[in-house]
């Protein structure tokens, strides 16, 4: 999956849908917490670490609203989200990969 967005901007929300080794959704009942990470091609430092959210769980639906600081350097990037169960369960999605975002450079820098 790739994700674009301009420098600085906060829409649209990062929306993917959570599925099962089949590609069906994943029923995400089970599940009490989701975390986004994503770190800069090339770098080893995460630029995001933060809570995601639920979207309709029963559809598999998780997302990343995007705050300011997380968008205010263009280039390309590679995330993933990290869902928890109280049971202690993990699971990361996407299950095979990791989303690239491109945040692209804005005419105005602001």
């Amino acid at each position: 999956m790739i994700f674009c967005i301009k420098r600085h901007d906060t829409l649209p929300v990062l929306e993917l849908v959570a599925r099962d080794v089949e590609g069906f959704p994943l029923d995400l009942a089970s599940f009490t917490s989701v975390r986004f990470f994503m770190r800069k091609r090339g770098e080893d430092s995460l630029k995001v670490d933060k809570d995601g959210a639920f979207g309709v769980k029963s559809a598999g639906e998780i997302q990343y609203a995007w705050e300011a600081e997380d968008t205010d350097t263009a280039g390309v990037f590679f995330a993933e989200f990290e869902l928890r169960g109280a049971s202690g369960m993990k699971a990361t999605m996407p299950q095979s990969g990791q989303i690239r975002v491109e945040i692209a450079g804005d005419l105005d820098d602001a």
